[in-house]
């Protein structure tokens, strides 16, 4: 099973690049229209840029593609904030995937995915993935592809 959230994804990135320069030109516009020149203008453009910023590197939106098979779960993510360009991948074969966890915060807003791997030293936790821009539906679709392949790995073993 394949699932990702490219389309959502780009309109998120979209919006993450449309609203700065709109912030810019309409800054840069009214000083080319206005008789006065005010350096507190600038200063309020600013402000609003940082915290539109801050604003939407808190929410945490990732493009995120997940693949589950009988052999192997593969996730790969990317942080759509603005200044967050590496791709990160994360790539369990079903032998030794041994569980997930999926951690929800503010009301079930925020969902965050984590993934747990057998390992010789033991059980090794990967970081978070944030499932904040993939919708319900996919996300519930990632849940019961794992907890497929932990139930088909469970009677493998009995």
């Amino acid at each position: 099973m394949k699932i990702d959230n490219k389309q959502k994804a780009s309109r998120i990135r979209v919006l993450y690049l449309i609203f700065p320069l709109l912030v810019v030109a309409g800054t840069a516009l009214f000083f080319l229209l206005s008789d006065k020149v005010n350096i507190w203008y600038i200063l309020y453009a600013l402000l609003m840029l940082l915290a539109y910023f801050i604003i939407m590197s808190f929410f945490r939106f990732n493009y995120v593609s997940f693949y589950a098979g009988p052999d192997q779960v593969r996730v790969r993510h990317k942080s759509l904030a603005p200044f967050k360009s590496a791709n990160k991948s994360i790539q369990i074969k079903a032998d030794s995937f041994h569980s997930f966890e999926l951690v929800k915060t503010k009301k079930g807003k925020f969902k965050t995915l984590y993934l747990f791997q057998k390992s010789p030293g033991g059980v090794a936790k990967y970081p978070g993935i944030s499932l904040t821009a993939v919708r319900r539906a996919d996300a519930e679709k990632m849940i019961k592809a794992l907890q497929l392949i932990l139930a088909m790995k469970k009677a493998q073993t009995n």
